[in-house]
């Protein structure tokens, strides 16, 4: 399949040079990008739960080789779950396709970011609270001969109420956490 033309990012720097970042080359049943050029570097996603989260960013890898190492169509997962048995035939090929650098992603029920693996094999998790936000980022390091949450990243959520409190004749405005 040829490229796909009205996928693509170009811009132009200050000498009026045009630079081509990445060019799509086939595209699952939802639209998504599957495999495309980045810059000179070919990239395959693998998408699931219907083509609505990106499971697995395989950079240096053609979608052929990603084909023969999964014995599957990238496009078949788009309109898959995403169940362990998908991210576990995504996790096998890791050490398939040399030269490679695999992100995979997982996700809760609810479609929910839950953690990332890096190529360098680091895994980042997402932690949310009752309403669906972001709380935190971390990474499990083994210490001392235990593993230990080390924590990259906490989002805390402070909202304004606008309610006032009548103090003699000053208006005090009065903001809330929630």
């Amino acid at each position: 399949m040829g490229p796909i033309p009205y996928i693509k990012q170009i811009s132009t720097d200050r000498d009026g040079y045009v630079h081509k970042h990445y060019t799509v080359q086939a595209v699952d049943g939802y639209g998504n990008p599957i495999y495309l050029h980045e810059e000179s570097t070919p990239v395959v996603l693998i998408w699931g739960a219907e083509g609505q989260r990106l499971i697995s960013r395989i950079e240096n890898a053609t979608l052929n080789q990603v084909e023969e190492a999964l014995g599957m169509n990238v496009k078949d997962f788009s309109s898959s779950d995403i169940s362990a048995t998908n991210l576990l035939k995504i996790e096998n090929i890791r050490h398939k396709i040399s030269g490679t650098h695999f992100y995979i992603y997982k996700y809760t029920n609810e479609l929910r970011l839950v953690s990332e693996t890096k190529p360098n094999g680091i895994t980042v998790f997402y932690k949310y609270d009752f309403l669906g936000r972001l709380t935190e980022n971390y990474i499990m390091e083994f210490k001392d001969g235990d593993y230990q949450k080390r924590i990259l990243n906490i989002y805390d959520y402070n909202y304004y109420y606008g309610s006032k409190i009548e103090s003699g004749e000053v208006a005090i405005e009065k903001g809330g956490q929630l």
